[in-house]
């Protein structure tokens, strides 16, 4: 990672951080399994219980932690990729999107959720009282959902969003609704 950075355009401003990010900062297992990459994560206790997968210590700090150290006030865009992991990182970002310093949080949904004890309709919840809709990408652009339903809850691979209320037009997000006598359908 570091040596990709290096080819970082002028003008960014690239910091690595040597650590996962959660919902609290602290200690935790990561795995460390030999030849794999790309699917990573913080381990379970489960899985710390059953001791098959290889581990090491890490160091865990929050979304506002690292907004904190960097001086960041805002920002238009974040993504995160930690295979199941989701939920926990998006409710260490509370606060700050409670505040509305997020424009689009970006998270991954897919059958790693089961491991970690997590549903889609969690996100829901702790979304409530937020300026934001949950909506997933799809092919046709971004589709926006006024609530959770049964028909969301597939743990297949899928792009979610959170995004800011006042973004839903720029963004063109369709918004729509399930019923009971068909699936999703948009209104705009």
């Amino acid at each position: 990672l570091e040596e990709r950075m290096q080819s970082a355009p002028s003008g960014y401003r690239v910091h690595i951080h040597a650590k996962a990010v959660s919902d609290e900062p602290g200690r935790a297992a990561f795995d460390a399994t030999p030849g794999i990459t790309g699917i990573k994560h913080l381990l379970t206790q489960e899985s710390i219980a059953k001791g098959a997968t290889p581990s090491v210590d890490v160091s865990v700090t929050t979304l506002v932690d690292v907004f904190e150290e960097e001086t960041i006030d805002a920002v238009d865009f974040v993504k995160s990729d930690v295979e199941g992991f989701d939920l926990s990182m998006i409710r260490g970002a509370r606060p700050l999107l409670l505040e509305g310093r997020i424009g689009v949080r970006q998270f991954e949904y897919n059958h790693r959720w089961v491991s970690t004890r997590t549903d889609l309709r969690d996100v829901f919840g702790l979304a409530e009282g937020m300026p934001y809709r949950i909506c997933e990408v799809v092919p046709e652009g971004i589709d926006g959902y006024e609530s959770w339903h049964t028909e969301l809850e597939t743990y297949f691979e899928v792009n979610y969003l959170l995004v800011r209320e006042d973004l839903m037009e720029d963004l063109n997000v369709r918004v729509g609704e399930f019923d009971e006598s068909k699936p999703y359908t948009t209104r705009r």
